[in-house]
């Protein structure tokens, strides 16, 4: 099994299988990050990835995920608004009333 070496945020340096890391690379310009799920507290986090990290990731066989970034036109012209605090009172009921979301959100697939 091939492992993959990172540091995580919470359990320090941790070797993962490849099975538990996604290379997120973008199909224009712009930055490449790995996604890894940490074996020990299996949160997920991301790792700034460079040519040379890429490469090696590609060539053990890591998952590739590609992504685009919209234009900077479309991004301006799209409407957004602030939650109310009727939104997230709402939003908090529904924590509360899901009383493993913590455990079901870790245990999600990316």
């Amino acid at each position: 099994m091939t492992l993959v070496k990172s540091t995580c945020p919470r359990c320090a340096v941790v070797e993962v299988p490849i099975s538990e890391a996604v290379l997120r690379v973008c199909s224009m310009e712009g930055p490449s990050v790995c996604l890894i799920r940490c074996p020990g507290c299996h949160q997920r986090f991301e790792v700034d990835a460079d040519e040379a990290m890429v490469a090696m990731l590609l060539a053990v066989g890591v998952e590739v995920s590609v992504w685009q970034r919209e234009p900077a036109t479309e991004r301006a012209s799209q409407v957004t608004s602030t939650l109310t605090s009727e939104e997230v009172e709402r939003f908090c009921e529904l924590l509360i009333a899901e009383p493993d979301i913590a455990n079901r959100i870790a245990s999600s697939p990316w």
